[in-house]
Order: structure tokens, then C-alpha cells, then sequence
């Protein structure tokens, strides 16, 4: 290769990364800015819009119960939802990798041998049809210049696709924390009730004896005895029923601890410490923006946004240089003849795509579809947040006035069924009296329990709406 050769190559290399450099500033893509979200709704029951959020504080803070805790750190442990989560989190990982090397030159090797026989009988062939032998080895090179910034879209498209799998592995661990702790209270709130279905049980087999005791004594009819009879069966058939519901729910939580079905130890409501959950801090719409599944909606739209820029720069051309460089012989003898067998090539390309059967106007038709789909989600997302921490607050808050009214309420049929009881002894009321007043005292008592498990369950919920669990 001539000095003369070797300048002119380089000449040329230099002008076309000369003109690279010169058009890299021409990006045609636009830059990324947040849709208008609502950010100033005031919450129904907030007294201020202090920042405190009980979002921010961890989740074992919240929920004290040492049973609940260590099912709660198993389940982040071996949850198998979480463990897919993260290995996406590594495919977007690589991914984003693979966009940030697109900016760097292509470098391989190159080793090839041939051997070709001109037909004599061809237009080509002669005299001479001696196989021709060819050998060559080298380096070929190639990079394309980000004049429209699309490998930089391309790049951050990928970066908020890794950012979105993070926030949707933070969603999944603040639901799957929330799911452990709705289904536990559901096993204490069924220990409870078995606790008060067997304490009923035994109640009116006794019952049953005064009954019996009174119908010899002809106070009372055999039709009496018998009612009182099915009084007893129809609470003992609501055992059957509770042990269901308990395996059920001790299935659920096992499976949320990526295991098989296994038995579970646990207490009941009065065995387990209230939540630490205070509400008389407010809850600024604008915080809902932390919560996970809302960073996850708008990273998917970042990366349509991405997306759409991408296929704008396809409209315009595409800039490339290849080089290549090596030795190259007709005979192994003389491949290492320097300098002869030294060959080097260099290509300037710009490509521009004219008529292209319509894949690029079609690519950025589907692109911009995409990045509208991906607003509405993202738009949809936070007003479901906002709906969703009003309900959990106004529910909370509710749910405290039930359980005292409930309370009120089992006081007050606890003494009626006492009353009721002496009337039948001293003969002045009949045994339908005392049955109804037996269901109705065994229902409120079931629904009470039921109204302190639903408080636990509105704290969980509030906790989980607005974003708290994945810290």
C-alpha cells in the first residue's frame, strides 16, 4: 500500500467523522416531559397537607404481630412472583447494556480461504483454468454516528424499561405484603369465631338440659326440646363451614410463601397488637406519585415516548463507516510478504430511505398509538390512586365507628338473652323468646369480630394504597 494510498484513506476517514461530528447536534427526537396530573386534591378526613405518610415508614413498623412479620419476610424471601420480578429486572438490566454499546465501533476477525475453477466453456474462461487460490485474514471494523439521536432514544427508552421493572417488582412486593397480612387477620378473625361458635356450642347444649328439666317438670313442651335441639346442630354446622374458610386462607398465604400447603400456628384477634397506623397526618395527592405502580405506568410511557422518537429518526439517513484491514495472498507463501500483502479499505455510507413500502410512516403511526395508549394508563393510574387512598381513609376511619357500635350493640343482647333466660325459668316468656335472642346475640357477636378483623384490613389497605411495603 502506497504513502499516497494510506493519505487518501485517512483523508476520507476524516471527513466523514469531520461531518459525524458536525451533525451530531441535528437530533430530531423530542425531549421527555410529564403529563399534567392532578396534584392539589385534598383528601376527605386529612386535617393538613403535612408530607408525613405512613408510606414512608417500613412495613414491619406497621405491623407489629411477631407471627405476622416472620410469614411477611418469608414471603419477600421465597415468593415466587417477586423472584420472576427480579430476573426481569436483570433482562432489562442487559438489555439496557445492549443499547449502550450501540454507540461503540463494531470490531471482528476475519480468516477466509477460497478456491474458485473458471469454466473454460464460460464467457469468462480461456487457456488458463487453473484453480486460483485466495487467502486473507484481517480486521474488519464498522460504527454508525448518532446524528438523530436515535441510539440515544433507543437508550433511554431502555433505561426506563429497567426502570420500569423495578417499580413493577416494588408493586408486587407492596401487594404481596398487603395479601399476606389481609389473610392472616382472616385466620385470626376465624379463630375468634371458632372460639365463639364452641363457647355457643356449649352454651346451648346447657341449654338443652334446662329445657328438658323444665318439659319434665310440664313447664316446657317436646316441641320446646326439639327446637332446642336444633338450636345446638345449627351452631355446630357453622364449625364446618369456618374450618373451610381457615383452609382456604392457610392455603393462600402458603402459596404467597412459594411453598406447598403446610399447617400454620397462629393466635386469634385478642392475641394479636394493633396496627401502628396514624391518620391524623394529611395525604397530599402528589405523593401518590411514589407510589410503584404509578412510577411503573410512566416509565412504559418514557419508553413509548422513547419509542417514538426512534421511529422519527428512521425517517432520516443513516450514517455508517466501515473499515477493514489485513493481509491478503494468493499463496500461503506470500501472505506475510510486507507489504505487499497489507490491504486496508475504508467506506463512508449514508444511507436514506426513499420509498420503504411504507414501514417507516407505518412504525411511527404504531409508535405514536403507543405513546397516547401509555398516557391514558398513566393518566388512569393516578386517579385510581386517588380514588383508591380516599376509599381506604373514609373506610378506616369508618371502621372504628362500627366496632363501637357493634360493641354497644353485643352488650346490650348479652343482657337481653340473660333477661330473656330468667322470664322462661320464672314462666313468664316462652322458649321462641330465648332463640331469637340466642341468634341474635351469637350473630352480633360473629359480626363484632368480623368489624375488628375489617379494621385491621382497612389499615392494611390504606397502608397498601398509598405505596408503602417496598422500602
Amino acid at each position: 500500500m502506497s504513502r499516497q494510498s494510506t493519505y487518501n484513506a485517512v483523508l476520507i476517514i476524516a471527513f466523514f467523522l469531520t461531518s459525524a461530528v458536525i451533525l451530531s447536534g441535528c437530533h430530531v427526537g423530542k425531549e421527555y416531559t410529564r403529563p399534567e396530573v392532578v396534584t392539589d386534591t385534598s383528601f376527605i378526613f386529612s386535617h393538613n397537607n403535612d408530607s408525613a405518610n405512613i408510606a414512608l415508614i417500613k412495613w414491619d413498623s406497621i405491623f407489629t404481630d411477631t407471627v405476622l412479620k416472620a410469614l411477611i419476610d418469608s414471603g419477600l424471601k421465597n415468593n415466587l412472583d417477586l423472584r420472576i420480578a427480579v430476573e426481569r429486572i436483570k433482562e432489562s438490566q442487559s438489555l439496557l447494556s445492549q443499547k449502550g454499546a450501540e454507540f461503540e465501533p463494531t470490531l471482528g476477525l476475519e480468516l477466509r480461504g477460497s478456491v474458485s475453477r473458471i469454466s473454460p466453456n464460460s464467457n469468462e474462461g480461456g487457456q488458463e483454468t487453473k484453480p486460483q487460490y485466495n487467502y486473507r485474514g484481517g480486521f474488519t471494523a464498522s460504527w454508525e454516528a448518532d446524528i438523530w439521536g436515535k441510539l440515544s432514544s433507543a437508550e433511554r427508552g431502555a433505561y426506563a424499561d429497567l426502570l420500569r421493572t423495578e417499580a413493577a417488582k416494588r408493586t408486587i412486593q407492596t401487594k404481596l405484603i398487603a395479601d399476606i397480612a389481609n389473610e392472616y387477620y382472616n385466620l385470626l378473625l376465624y379463630r375468634t369465631q371458632e372460639k365463639i361458635i364452641t363457647e355457643t356450642i356449649r352454651n346451648r347444649e346447657e341449654d338443652l338440659l334446662t329445657v328438658m328439666i323444665l318439659k319434665n317438670s310440664a313447664l316446657l313442651t317436646e316441641a320446646d326440646v326439639k327446637q332446642s335441639e336444633a338450636n345446638v346442630y345449627s351452631a355446630k354446622l357453622l364449625l364446618p363451614r369456618l374450618y373451610k374458610n381457615i383452609n382456604i386462607s392457610e392455603n393462600v398465604i402458603n402459596r404467597l410463601l412459594g411453598r406447598t400447603p403446610r399447617k400454620l400456628v397462629y393466635g386469634d384477634l385478642d392475641d394479636s397488637p394493633q396496627q401502628m397506623i396514624d391518620t391524623s397526618a394529611g395525604y397530599p395527592s402528589q405523593l401518590l406519585l411514589n407510589r410503584p405502580d404509578i412510577a411503573e405506568s410512566e416509565q412504559a410511557l418514557v419508553s413509548a415516548f422513547e419509542n417514538t422518537n426512534v421511529a422519527r429518526a428512521n425517517f432520516y439517513p443513516t450514517f455508517r463507516i466501515t473499515a477493514s484491514a489485513g493481509l491478503e495472498a494468493f499463496s500461503i507463501g506470500d501472505f506475510f510478504s510486507f507489504p505487499g500483502s497489507i490491504f486496508a479499505t475504508a467506506i463512508g455510507d449514508i444511507f436514506q430511505p426513499i420509498f420503504n413500502k411504507r414501514k417507516n410512516k407505518t412504525e411511527l403511526e404504531v409508535a405514536l398509538a403507543r405513546q397516547r395508549t401509555s398516557a391514558y394508563s398513566f393518566r388512569g393510574s393516578f386517579i385510581r390512586a386517588v380514588q383508591e387512598v380516599s376509599d381506604a381513609l373514609f373506610n378506616y376511619k369508618i371502621s372504628g365507628e362500627i366496632i363501637n357500635l357493634y360493641s354497644l350493640q353485643t352488650e346490650a343482647l348479652d343482657l337481653a338473652l340473660e333477661y330473656s333466660r330468667e322470664l322462661l325459668v320464672s314462666g313468664y316468656a316462652n322458649y321462641i323468646d330465648v332463640l331469637r335472642a340466642e341468634d341474635q346475640y351469637l350473630s352480633s357477636r360473629l359480626e363484632f369480630s368480623r368489624a375488628r378483623a375489617d379494621r385491621l384490613q382497612a389499615g392494611v389497605e390504606l397502608y397498601r394504597s398509598l405505596g408503602g411495603g417496598w422500602r
